[in-house]
């Protein structure tokens, strides 16, 4: 059996009659989202995002003992009339990512880092809690 492309024909597509352009293709992605490596060492917790294109002003991290939470914004190129995307897969916009942390942190002692569009955190953790005996009464 023979594979046939199959191209909607909707009239806003046309230049004129005689001229037949294929229509745009809007994939629906999800929400622009930094992908993130995680690696558990024996006293930090070492956590990077990709995040190219975002400058420091627009990044916003928040940190609780089990929690890291990223916010931002990657903003849109302008483009002149001119110009016509021939394939665009570049993403913008804001974005929010929650990482639940393996192992309890001290969220004093977070240290941010980006280099090079990579946001590097170094998360020292918190020291176990020590059991202490109960004496009855």
């Amino acid at each position: 059996m023979a594979l046939v492309r199959w191209t909607a024909r909707r009239p806003d597509i046309y230049r004129n009659e005689d001229q037949f352009e294929d229509p745009r293709v809007e994939y629906d992605r999800p929400a622009y989202s930094p992908r993130v490596d995680m690696v558990n060492n024996e006293s930090t917790i070492v956590l990077k995002a990709e995040v190219p294109g975002v400058d420091r002003e627009n990044l916003d991290i928040t940190v609780t003992s089990d929690v890291v939470t990223l916010k931002g914004e990657r903003k849109n190129e302008e483009t002149s009339e001119n110009e016509c995307y021939l394939c665009r897969e570049s993403r913008f916009g804001t974005f929010e990512r929650v990482i639940p942390l393996p192992e309890p942190i001290v969220s004093d002692e977070v240290r941010a880092v980006l280099k090079n569009g990579v946001l590097t955190l170094t998360l020292p953790k918190a020291e176990p809690k020590k059991a202490i005996k109960i004496e009855v009464d």
